[in-house]
């Protein structure tokens, strides 16, 4: 099978994001055959780690409010530079 390279376009905001990723071709090949083979769901492992405290915020927020506890100790690690 041949090599066939086609180009995608991407906004400013997403360019910026993918130029940041290690392999974002990788990553665009994975995301293509999972939505192609019916398999949408990412692995939580896949995900980056302050996408997946977006989500653990999100759900705390949901359930005990803005104002809880743990909203400032989830900020604090989604600042640290550490994450990737």
């Amino acid at each position: 099978m041949g090599m066939n390279h086609k180009m995608i376009n991407l906004c400013d905001a997403s360019f910026i994001a993918a130029t940041r990723m290690n392999n974002f071709s990788g990553w665009v090949r994975t995301k293509v055959l999972q939505h192609a083979s019916g398999s949408q769901e990412t692995a939580i492992s896949e995900a980056p780690s302050r996408q997946l405290l977006a989500v653990v915020m999100a759900r705390v927020q949901q359930a005990h409010g803005f104002d809880h506890e743990m909203c400032d100790a989830i900020l604090s690690l989604m600042s640290s530079a550490d994450l990737v």
